[in-house]
């Protein structure tokens, strides 16, 4: 792997009422400095009547095994966010853990219409 894929940290979700009693969710940064690469998978299109949006999957593969779930993300060294969908561990030694994980965006149709 290469100098670029060693940037990726995962954050996982707090609930801030067990904080200070509000009941909204925040992010922790959990773990830093992951050996691991994104390969995407698919992307789709969605449009209605009002909006356009993409789901963009990808495939993570992490050197190390860690214990995920559905409350964590993965920030690219590019800043983008990978919310996870699922994680298999290595079956073997000396194998990769694979995520699995996407990025949603939605915007308005009128913002592509000015252009």
């Amino acid at each position: 792997m290469t100098d670029a894929q060693f940037h990726r940290s995962v954050s996982t979700a707090i609930d801030r009422r067990l904080l200070i009693g509000s009941s909204s969710l925040i992010w922790q940064t959990w773990k830093t400095g992951l050996r691991a690469g994104i390969q995407p998978l698919k992307t789709t299109i969605n449009s209605t009547a009002a909006t356009l949006s993409t789901i963009a999957l990808y495939r993570i593969f992490v050197e190390e095994n860690i214990e995920l779930n559905h409350t964590c993300r993965i920030r690219g060294p590019n800043g983008a966010i990978y919310a996870i969908t699922s994680a298999i561990g290595a079956e073997r030694s000396g194998e990769m853990q694979m995520i699995e994980a996407e990025i949603r965006s939605q915007a308005g149709l009128f913002q592509f219409a000015r252009r």
